[in-house]
């Protein structure tokens, strides 16, 4: 960058310097009429001839714009450098920011937005730092310069000149303000674009299946449009502020033009003065124009700048302790000790729950929608940080260990399951990536997923699963997810609705694997068909985020509350099904 501002330095010098030439060669060569000219060039005063002082002349301009154009494109190249590397850091951070942030900041962003910042935010603030800076700085220091040579050869007519100058600050200020609005909803609107476009995609099966083309064509038209109008609104205005700066330019020059003209004709300024000093004027107007376009990409620059640090600055929920301890390999005892919890502090999701699991046991969470299940689940991975109480494993509080030996310990099994581009040993190696090819066979196998591999996809194991694993039916994906956890050989293990994408056969093939599975770990079950959890050891029944009811199966069935009248209700509906599939096959 210290070198960039220098390149900058000699560039704007050698930029203020053919006025001076143009001004030495109307006085004082072709008005010699023959006689030696002298010329003071860096301290050495030379005397020659006025064709051979011409010929000198002609050597220096080719030298000095030589000069110029290498000088300008080392600058360039090393403040695109420059910029460049800033970008490359500051998307990195980005991207390490994001992988740090807790769930709750995914929750309250949607992900075009988070992609508009990565994108198009780091973009603008890549023409900030690149070209405008460059802009901005070269034009600055010349404007300097031009206003010391202005003031040295005649005050008076510079200071004519610089009466037009406040009235481009008042130009510049008067549409800044406005441009800046108008970028602010630009971006917003380009982050709107950018989440409709990627749930248009995602979705794209959804989309299809309820023949909603034409909706989704008309959507993004509507979106377009307003995008479209704001860009038109925004380039309207800068140019309207350009038109009036250069029409500024104008009336100064015109000024000058007729008061320096009449001076010459005085004689009070030569002629090689008053062209050489329409030359800076030139010099002087055309960066302070430039000055209000850079400026105007500037604070494009600014607002994306601010996006972009309102990730870098978010704050997470979930910290670290700086002086958190690796936790040991675990026995996989989990105790919940008079937890709550609440995405907003006013309103909790769970409310004051005490419960103690031990090692090996398989607890089920039950419990309406919305009651809390999948919450109770996440703190135990520590997605989410309870409001107050404390969750606990082997006795130690999980807030003073460390992430990563917490959740390499706990394999986790979504309802909706989440498969990454690439291969499927990639996707099941993704759960312990020094596992050998024996092991991911393995687990495989014991997620009912092995045969499947080798006799349906047609290159086995390497077989490309697609974006979001879209080349695999449901129930392939969720096998392939088991088996990932498997994979991992956690001491806690979190089924959200595991089988609940797969086929009857499948499921009970599953079941009998992860039943091995659980035998040895604690495991977790949110299950909305009671049907899978009446062998639990532990049954939790929620409602409203509080716990209500805690038992097995049986002694919860006797008690005849909450989950009593769960399940009777929802075997009578599984009966009735039962006799309307009957009929209908006699």
């Amino acid at each position: 960058m210290g070198l960039g501002l220098l390149c900058v330095a000699v560039v704007a010098m050698t930029h203020v310097l053919m006025p001076l030439i143009t001004r030495f060669v109307l006085d004082d060569i072709i008005n010699s009429h023959g006689r030696p000219v002298r010329l003071n060039l860096v301290g050495i005063a030379l005397t020659l001839h006025p064709l051979a002082m011409l010929n000198l002349i002609f050597v220096l301009i080719l030298a000095l714009y030589t000069i110029q154009g290498a000088v300008s494109f080392v600058r360039t190249y090393l403040m695109s450098w420059v910029g460049q590397r800033v970008l490359f850091d500051i998307r990195n951070a980005l991207f390490q920011r994001l992988q740090e942030l807790p769930m709750q900041f995914y929750q309250r962003r949607g992900t075009g937005h988070i992609m508009a910042r990565i994108t198009g935010d780091v973009d603008a603030m890549g023409g900030m730092i690149t070209s405008s800076s460059i802009d901005l700085l070269t034009n600055t220091l010349t404007i300097l310069v031009i206003v010391g040579i202005l003031l040295r050869w005649h005050w008076k007519l510079a200071v004519i000149s610089f009466v037009v100058l406040p009235l481009f600050a008042v130009n510049y200020h008067l549409f800044i303000r406005y441009i800046r609005a108008i970028w602010v909803r630009l971006r917003d609107k380009w982050s709107e674009l950018y989440g409709e476009l990627h749930e248009s995609i995602a979705g794209a099966q959804v989309v299809k299946a309820f023949s909603q083309e034409r909706y989704e064509k008309r959507m993004f038209f509507r979106s377009m449009r307003e995008t479209y109008a704001h860009t038109v609104d925004l380039a309207r205005t800068g140019t309207l502020m350009g038109a009036i700066s250069q029409l500024l330019a104008a009336l100064g020059t015109a000024v000058i033009l007729w008061y320096g003209g009449a001076e010459a004709v005085r004689g009070h300024l030569t002629v090689g003065q008053l062209v050489g000093f329409m030359g800076y004027l030139g010099m002087l107007y055309s960066p302070v124009v430039t000055l209000s376009t850079s400026n105007e990409m500037i604070q494009r620059g600014l607002i994306s700048a601010e996006r972009v640090f309102d990730i870098l600055d978010a704050r997470s929920s979930v910290k670290e302790d700086p002086d958190a301890k690796p936790l040991p390999p675990v026995e996989g005892r989990v105790v919940f000790d008079r937890v709550s919890f609440g995405y907003e502090p006013e309103k909790l999701v769970l409310d004051d729950i005490s419960v103690a699991v031990q090692p090996g046991m398989v607890v089920a969470l039950v419990g309406p929608s919305g009651s809390g299940k999948t919450t109770f689940a996440n703190l135990v991975p520590r997605f989410y940080d309870p409001t107050s109480g404390r969750v606990l494993i082997d006795g130690r509080d999980i807030r003073h260990v460390t992430l990563r030996s917490l959740r390499s310990q706990i394999g986790i099994v979504l309802q909706e399951t989440f498969l990454f581009s690439g291969t499927i040993k990639d996707n099941l190696r993704y759960g312990r990536m020094e596992a050998t090819d024996e092991e991911i066979v393995q687990a495989a196998i014991m997620a009912n997923a092995h045969d499947f591999i080798v006799k349906e996809l047609p290159e086995g194991y390497d077989s490309e699963v697609g974006e979001r694993g879209l080349r695999l039916s449901g129930g392939q994906k969720q096998r392939i997810a088991i088996a990932r956890a498997i994979l991992r050989d956690p001491r806690i293990l979190i089924l959200d609705e595991a089988t609940s994408s797969l086929d009857s056969e499948a499921e009970a093939l599953i079941q009998q694997a992860l039943e091995r599975l659980m035998r040895t770990r604690t495991t977790f079950v949110i299950a909305h068909r009671l049907s899978t959890v009446m062998k639990a050891d532990l049954i939790l029944v929620l409602r409203e985020g509080r716990l209500i009811e805690q038992g097995t199966h049986d002694e919860l069935v006797a008690a005849n509350g909450l989950y009593g009248r769960l399940y009777r209700k929802q075997f009578k509906l599984d009966e009735e099904a039962d006799k309307r599939v009957d009929a209908m096959f006699k």
